[in-house]
């Protein structure tokens, strides 16, 4: 490979692209409170779950702080004009928007997107400040996917050719790095040794 060559610059979040998401809480009240997310770590456990730094909203840091769940909403392209408003936090209830339809979590007291292509219920593990960051530590308590895009695993093939299979192309998630953009072709895959 060829060097490549490279100067000294700030901090830049254009190195990290990430897919987005939509955090999901509810308010002391019980109402919807959202908040777009794009920098979340999975953890492949076990037991599986994310790493999330929150800068933005105190309303979000409160209600995860107090009730130790969130949902993790992946967002597809469609979903674009509610991420965008969505960065400071946003309430449906409050802005008069009645389009963001949602159902309960099965196993949490989360908000699960009606649009949202895949859905995690997440309980806090462990959760700090780095400044004025919330840095949380989740589990995965349950994933709800839309049925279409994912592979039925009955348990009798390996595991990293069922893996191998899906395609994350199939849910058009919404990436984000300074602008958005969708997802490009896949140009490869880790190679079984590694796993």
């Amino acid at each position: 490979m060829k060097k490549i060559e490279k100067s000294i610059v700030s901090v830049s979040p254009t190195c990290s692209a990430q897919q987005v998401f939509l955090l999901g809480t509810f308010n002391p009240d019980g109402t919807l409170f959202l908040q777009s997310q794009a920098f979340v770590c999975y953890i492949p456990g076990p037991p599986e779950g994310n790493i999330l730094g929150i800068v933005a909203s105190e309303q979000l840091k409160s209600n995860i702080l107090r009730d130790r769940t969130f949902s993790l909403n992946l967002c597809n392209v469609g979903m674009l004009s509610v991420v965008d408003s969505a960065w400071q936090g946003y309430s449906p209830e409050a802005s008069g928007e009645k389009s963001i339809r949602y159902t309960n979590g099965t196993r949490l007291n989360v908000p699960i997107l009606d649009a949202s292509p895949c859905v995690e219920e997440c309980k806090v593990v462990q959760s700090f400040y780095v400044g004025d960051t919330l840095v949380v530590i989740s589990e995965t308590i349950c994933t709800h996917a839309e049925h279409k895009n994912i592979l039925p695993y009955d348990g009798s093939e390996d595991l990293y050719n069922w893996y191998t299979r899906q395609d994350a192309q199939q849910f058009n998630p919404l990436m984000y790095s300074v602008k958005y953009y969708t997802l490009g072709e896949s140009v490869g895959q880790l190679g079984k040794n590694n796993w």
